[in-house]
């Protein structure tokens, strides 16, 4: 089985005290190899159950985190990519990995989670981190934004929304279902409740 980065192990750490329980058990079975499974005294029955679990467990392990073929895809992006993305990925659980041609060059986004909500990190092929969007609610949104996002239709109808931070500067992006046309509208808002612009964003779902 390859070796998998050591920061792939960290999106299941501050999940609460079980989940770091778990994952601290999973990695030392792992890690322990079946030669330390097999205790003195054990009959055979009960040294292949053991085997059995462990293997089981390396398999789990591996279907987690490469079933996606995340781990290859992050290993062969440009190391200035891998850099600044385990810079910023220490508390979040690792999903996919997509990339687009951009004026400047590519740019790469490295789709986690954290708590449950993603958040996913734009990096440019130089290493350089271009946004983070991160899922959020009209709770957690400032009041004036919030007041303009309600202007532009009923709140029901939002599909997502997600606060975009690019070079210090914040934004709300929300994509909003319109019935009547049967499509997806994007509105973008700045931080002071600015519209800054509205779109379609293809047929609604």
């Amino acid at each position: 089985m390859k070796q998998m980065p050591a920061f792939l192990y960290a999106p299941l750490r501050g999940r609460g005290q079980d989940g770091r329980k778990r994952l601290s058990h999973l990695h030392f079975r792992r890690e322990l190899g079946f030669r330390h499974i097999l205790v003195e005294g054990e009959g055979p029955r009960m040294v292949i159950a053991r085997l059995f679990l462990a293997g089981l467990v390396a398999s789990t392990l591996t279907l987690a985190f490469d079933g996606d073929s995340f781990t290859a895809k992050f290993e062969a992006l440009p190391q200035a990519v891998r850099e600044t993305a385990k810079a910023h990925m220490e508390n979040a659980f690792p999903v996919s990995i997509s990339s687009a041609k951009g004026e400047q060059g590519w740019d790469y986004q490295i789709n986690t989670r954290v708590d449950g909500k993603y958040h996913d990190l734009v990096i440019d092929d130089k290493g350089k981190l271009v946004a983070v969007k991160d899922e959020t609610d009209l709770a957690s949104l400032p009041a004036a934004a919030k007041a303009t996002i309600e202007k532009q239709g009923a709140t029901s109808n939002i599909v997502t929304l997600e606060k975009v931070t690019e070079g210090g500067h914040v934004s709300y992006h929300a994509i909003m279902k319109d019935d009547a046309q049967g499509t997806n509208v994007q509105v973008r808002v700045s931080d002071d409740g600015t519209l800054k612009s509205t779109s379609p964003n293809g047929p609604g779902k």
